[in-house]
């Protein structure tokens, strides 16, 4: 029955996301994702789980990224690379055109999406200089962040400066956190977001409209 699931893994990524389920319903600004993270943290110590082969997220690379300008291209490498690249920049924006579509609609606010697109611009030309992937918003830290309460910009400033202390002093006490427990804090994030009830509405509009959006999500989900 439990052929190929690591039951340690199962238990602490689904009590992860019951408890944060419940914790928003009953004490929403309590730091709840902390306090999953590190206890976590600490059972999977005292357990030992990676003995059984339950994954955590072992060591990370510490330290804030050295600076450095790209090497210029040969002709040939730069035409196979521009429409890779150009399909990368494609679905980054509308990532992030469907992430804070999304986040305004909760808010009740308009969406500037030209204030978006040159952020979006500005954060490649900065990752390109400090060897990052190219850079775009993420939906499920988005969600995250609206789980914990964010309400405004501040909140990715706030947030750069903890990970920026985090990369020089705080890696070692990720060491034990069970990977499952990472899923279980983005799952419980999204979950408000997902409406079930919406694909029937838009079904009732359109049909084609409907049957993408249901195949896109179930390969999104098998993947």
């Amino acid at each position: 029955m439990f052929s190929g699931i690591n039951v340690t893994a199962a238990c602490f990524g689904v009590g992860s996301v019951a408890v944060l389920l419940l914790m928003k319903r009953w004490r929403p600004s309590f730091p709840s994702t902390i306090a999953v993270v590190g206890i976590s943290a600490v059972i999977s110590y005292l357990l030992g789980i990676q003995q059984n082969g339950t994954p955590i997220v072992g060591a990370l690379p510490a330290g804030l990224p050295s600076l450095a300008m790209p090497n210029l291209l040969p002709w040939p490498m730069f035409d196979q690379l521009f429409l890779p690249a150009l399909v990368i920049t494609l679905v980054s924006y509308l990532e992030t055109a469907s992430s804070a579509r999304r986040e305004h609609e909760l808010a009740g606010t308009r969406w500037n999406e030209n204030q978006d697109l040159i952020a979006q611009g500005l954060a490649k030309l900065v990752s390109a200089v400090c060897g990052a992937f190219p850079t775009s918003t993420s939906f499920s830290r988005a969600a995250v962040s609206l789980q914990a309460g964010a309400q405004t910009g501040w909140t990715t400033v706030a947030c750069t400066v903890i990970i920026g202390l985090a990369l020089l002093i705080l890696m070692p006490t990720l060491y034990f956190v069970p990977q499952s427990v990472l899923a279980g804090v983005v799952v419980a994030a999204v979950a408000g977001l997902v409406k079930p009830d919406f694909l029937f509405k838009l079904w009732r509009i359109s049909k084609m409209e409907a049957s993408t959006a249901a195949i896109t999500f179930a390969l999104t989900i098998w993947s």
